[in-house]
Parts: structure tokens; C-alpha cells; sequence
């Protein structure tokens, strides 16, 4: 009797030890470069991605500028968001899709980037 009474306070406290450090394990979101997006757009064009980047510029009412690098305004992609934007200065993870437009001009082939994005978090 003892033996079963010792397994299953063994089953117990196995079972509350799992629930008590299920909120301690980090959960990963695998994120894209930005940097990736700018070099390759078309491996990208209709693709749902989530970037981590530092808020570089906000435009009220349109979406908010993100860099892989706090600074590196040369690699800004802009977001297109309809909500609450971040603020400047701040590390955020950005989850949307991403959608090219390709044009020929006088200087040569130019693609544009578009991000529209569906959610966004400070991180």
C-alpha cells in the first residue's frame, strides 16, 4: 500500500512541477532580417514574416519605419499598420505579409516593399 502511495504523490508532484515551469519556457518566434527582405524582395513577396527591429519613425494614422539596427535608417522598411503604433526608439516584433511592386524607369529597375502589417509587440 505504501508503494502505490509513494508513486502516485511522485505522479502529483511531477504533474505540478510541469504546470508551475510551463510559463518559464520561452517561446521563439523565427524572425526575418530586414536586411534579408531589402536584398532578396522577391524570395519574400507574398510571404508572411515576423521581423524584430528598433522603431525608427512613426506617421500618424499610416504605420511606423523599423530597422534590424537602432540607427540604421539606410535598411528601414515601413509598416503599414491600422492601430496603435509604437514609439520611436523602442525594440518591437512585427508579424505581416510582404507584398514587391517591380517598375522600369529611366535609373534602372526598381522594386518597392510594402509591409502590411497584421500585429506588432514591444519586445
Amino acid at each position: 500500500m505504501k508503494k502505490k502511495t509513494i508513486v502516485g504523490l511522485m505522479a502529483v508532484v511531477a504533474i505540478v512541477a510541469v504546470v508551475m515551469f510551463a510559463g518559464c519556457i520561452e517561446h521563439t518566434t523565427e524572425t526575418t532580417r530586414i536586411r534579408d527582405i531589402h536584398d532578396h524582395p522577391e524570395e519574400y513577396n507574398g510571404e508572411k514574416v515576423t521581423v524584430e527591429g528598433y522603431v525608427e519613425d512613426v506617421v500618424a494614422s499610416l504605420g511606423f519605419g523599423i530597422t534590424d539596427e537602432a540607427g540604421d535608417t539606410l535598411n528601414i522598411i515601413y509598416v503599414e499598420y491600422d492601430g496603435n503604433l509604437p514609439t520611436v526608439g523602442n525594440k518591437v516584433m512585427v508579424t505581416g505579409v510582404i507584398r514587391t511592386k517591380t517598375a522600369h524607369g529611366e535609373e534602372g529597375i526598381i522594386t518597392a516593399i510594402f509591409f502590411s502589417g497584421e500585429s506588432w509587440e514591444y519586445i
